[in-house]
């Protein structure tokens, strides 16, 4: 097959695991005989071959140069030109946006799809709404702060490939709950793919040096490391509960594997001398060999769309103490081969505590939890393995018919969703706004590619805020009948103007249980 990959950063420069990921499965497939060519952002130096995969960097339009309001569809036209010109497409049997985040990548899928009929796969690998519930708190999405802040976002949503791809790949089965949830995909076209895991056998006196520049003789060592800045990474958790644990015992240190200073000497100015600083490690052998040398890893993340470090922990036969979060309640099973934190958020910093306590003092049950770890990645995360669901899923999607300028998908909705936008119309504009929404529904299916294709966040956030408008408010002057109607408030021009699953998502935003912030 000849497949054409969308990727957020080439090797050897990725920056976190979609990148990593993107490129070991590209690598597999070129080895498998498959042409595979990698089109990502960066300086533009010509295509160039890197493992079997011909690398194409392309630099984007400055942000000064384009507005906001144009800059997705400016970098989709600038790929797409670039396409044309150094890539036979006619020849391309398959695209694959393997980051699915970038969004300048859903328009340039949407128009080779159209043009040249070639199928579409879009990779989830980072969802921005599944992020925002796990950052914020119990928020109004109709409120106008969160609409102002939305109005600034003109890029499009992640709806829009959901409705134009011929398959949706979730890295794990909680994105792929969610993305059904609140996208609504068109049955049959969501798929779970987790991320692969490259094997390292880093040698016993390597990881036996390393542990002697990284401690202390007796010591047992905790490694927290990735993006810690961030306030999804848990970081408050992994402090106050080392700082407990210190407190009790002395020969415990914490290995921090980053690169941000900040981060470092605020842990240092808790911890003193018990934590110890490894540094942003970017190569995949020296990281096996750094996660080799430890005793225990911690991921008590808010969001991990997979959690790749967990894994490769697991593969070097290291326990992981994590968060049920993203990929990681798929592969680690609670105090076997590994320990997850409960459901409940509030009560994680003494959970991480208990579970460190027990592998610390325990160096028996830790081996033995790891050396299980190791088996459950062998079988199910190996490049190989990964590849052949991934190859299987190429050959599915490229053998099914494709018919040129396939219209955008219908969400896949049944009575309850129905009802659902047509009560929130009911509340923000009564019986008439419902009569109306009822005729937006008739009519949707000859709309839904027009609706798709202009659709932006800041347009959403626009015609919700419009939306909201239309109820009665109670400071008096809005009453006076000398005051006229502004023209956004005109009922059927509102109604029939707001997305009817943008406006389900907001429904189910507004009343999806928020676990507190632990």
């Amino acid at each position: 097959m000849d497949i054409l990959i969308l990727s957020e950063s080439p090797y050897p420069d990725h920056g976190g695991g979609a990148g990593k990921c993107t490129h070991l499965l590209a690598v597999s497939l070129a080895r498998r005989g498959h042409g595979v060519r990698l089109l990502c952002p960066g300086e533009g130096d010509g295509p160039r071959r890197v493992d079997g995969v011909e690398i194409h960097r392309v630099p984007l339009v400055p942000d000064e140069v384009v507005s906001r309001r144009d800059r997705e569809y400016v970098h989709a036209g600038n790929l797409l030109a670039y396409l044309e010109a150094n890539v036979p497409l006619a020849a391309v049997d398959l695209v694959h946006d393997s980051c699915g985040f970038l969004s300048f990548f859903f328009p340039l899928t949407y128009r080779l799809r159209q043009l040249y009929a070639v199928p579409v796969i879009t990779h989830f690998r980072y969802l921005l709404l599944q992020h925002f519930l796990a950052g914020a708190r119990k928020a109004d999405p109709y409120s106008s702060a969160f609409l102002w802040m939305e109005t600034g976002l003109h890029e499009p949503t992640q709806c829009f490939p959901v409705r134009t791809s011929d398959r949706i790949i979730c890295p794990s089965r909680l994105d792929a709950e969610f993305v059904r949830e609140l996208y609504h995909p068109p049955a049959g076209s969501l798929s779970v793919l987790p991320d692969p895991v490259q094997r390292f056998d880093p040698s016993p006196e390597a990881v036996a040096a390393l542990r002697d520049q990284l401690a202390r003789p007796g010591e047992r060592l905790v490694l927290f490391g990735g993006r810690i800045d961030s306030d999804l990474k848990g970081s408050d958790l992994v402090l106050g509960a080392f700082r407990r644990l210190v407190a009790a015992r002395p020969g415990v240190r914490l290995v921090l594997a980053t690169g941000d200073a900040g981060q470092v000497e605020r842990f240092r100015r808790s911890l003193g001398t018990a934590v110890t600083l490894a540094g942003w490690v970017r190569d995949a052998g020296e990281m096996a060999r750094l996660l080799a040398a430890v005793d225990v890893v911690v991921m008590p993340s808010l969001y991990e769309s997979f959690g790749l470090m967990a894994a490769e922990a697991m593969a070097a036969g290291i326990p992981v103490v994590a968060s049920p979060v993203g990929g990681l309640p798929d592969l680690i099973r609670d105090g076997e081969n590994g320990f997850l934190l409960g459901a409940d958020r509030r009560r994680w910093g003494a959970e991480l505590e208990r579970c460190l306590t027990l592998l610390l003092d325990d160096p028996e049950r830790g081996r033995a939890m790891g050396e299980r770890a190791r088996r459950t990645v062998e079988e199910a995360l190996s490049v190989e393995r990964v590849t052949d669901q991934l190859e299987a899923l190429y050959r599915e999607v490229a053998a099914a018919p494709r018919p040129a300028g396939r219209r955008a998908q219908r969400p896949h909705w049944g009575p309850e969703e129905r009802e659902t936008y047509l009560a929130a119309l009911d509340r923000w504009g009564g019986g008439e706004a419902r009569r109306i929404g009822e005729e937006v529904l008739a009519g949707w299916p000859a709309t839904a590619e027009a609706r798709c294709t202009a659709c932006s966040r800041h347009r959403i956030a626009v015609d919700t805020r419009a939306l909201t408008r239309l109820r009665p408010r109670r400071r008096w002057w809005r009453r006076l009948p000398w005051l006229p109607i502004p023209p956004e408030e005109r009922m059927e021009e509102v109604v029939a103007r707001e997305c009817p699953l943008a406006l389900l998502q907001r429904e189910r935003l507004r009343t999806l249980p928020r676990p507190g912030r632990p």
